[in-house]
């Protein structure tokens, strides 16, 4: 039985069949990190887009997680009922996932249901927003939402405009998140990673962004690091993660890594770098070394799960 939902995938905003690269042997972070992997360790693990209201440098609590709608199963946003949509959900685990860590720390977690062939371009286009509320019947409270309201909701989130430029985005998990990057209404960051041990989802173990390395890049493996982008020319990116960190929980840092990962056939090590939120923004704590790595096995996972639990 085909699903009703399917997981955004990032490709290039202009082409959408050309897919970033990726390394063969050893595999991408959301391989290593995948819920089923990370269950064999008795880890949870969610990710999700968030918003920080950049004007008071605060976030909110609302945590999108974006439904790509499966067209091929014949149905479409506007013959799509509640009763689907709440079944889907409940046993999708990537959204049941996000709910309990919502719920655990007063966020509120909502699935953006998304028709992804749409014209972007007009104002007829639309979302499903389906936000978890354990309060009503169903569990869940439907809006329906034109792209204008949409943008303007984005806009009041994030404490106002926030242009990118006219380019927009290369790459983009949908192309209503390429599209908006060309406007002042940019789709939330994300969260690629948050890891929680079982049954302490108000605990997180770790905050997990990842950054990849090509043969394009003009800094080498072995020496990728903060100070490479930030506080230029990703400063925003690496805030967004230090306020997450330090406000979703009260009284409670969440430890905060970047997984440095190669997609060149010849890398076999993989670089873990602690960073935390100062006085004069993001800094680095500590890097860790992960070398004679051979193949996207069991190892791989065993190995980022030990040095993660041990820098933290």
């Amino acid at each position: 039985m085909q699903n009703l939902f399917l997981d955004p995938v990032l490709a290039e905003c202009g082409d959408r069949t050309n897919i970033p690269k990726r390394h063969t042997p050893l595999g991408v972070p959301e391989d290593w990190f995948h819920s089923d992997r990370l269950a064999e360790h008795s880890l949870a693990v969610s990710s999700f887009d968030f918003f920080v209201d950049w004007g008071a440098m605060q976030l909110k609590r609302e945590l999108w997680q974006k439904k790509i709608l499966n067209l091929r199963i014949g149905k479409s946003l506007e013959s799509l009922t509640e009763k689907e949509i709440t079944k889907a959900l409940r046993t999708d685990q990537s959204f049941v996932s996000l709910a309990r860590f919502a719920k655990s720390n007063e966020f509120k977690a909502v699935a953006c249901i998304i028709d992804d062939t749409q014209d972007w371009s007009s104002d007829s286009a639309c979302l499903i927003f389906a936000k978890f509320d354990p309060g009503c019947s169903h569990g869940l409270t439907f809006q329906k939402s034109l792209l204008p309201e949409v943008m303007a909701r984005i806009s009041k989130e994030s404490g106002g405009d926030a242009p990118i430029g006219r380019k927009g985005l290369r790459y983009g998990t949908s192309r209503l998140e390429c599209f908006l990057s060309r406007t002042t209404s940019l789709w939330p960051g994300d969260v690629d990673s948050i890891l929680w041990r079982k049954d302490e989802p108000d605990r997180p173990i770790a905050l997990l962004e990842f950054k990849k390395h090509t043969s394009r890049s003009r800094i080498g493996f072995s020496d990728q690091k903060l100070s490479n982008y930030y506080p230029n020319p990703d400063r925003k990116k690496y805030d967004r993660l230090g306020i997450f960190a330090q406000q979703a929980i009260p009284n409670f840092s969440i430890p905060t890594f970047v997984i440095y990962y190669s997609v060149e056939r010849t890398a076999n090590m993989v670089l873990v770098e602690e960073i935390e939120a100062g006085d004069g923004g993001m800094q680095s704590v500590t890097m860790k070394e992960i070398a004679g790595l051979t193949s996207s096995d069991e190892s791989i996972v065993s190995m980022l799960i030990e040095a993660i639990t041990k820098i933290a």
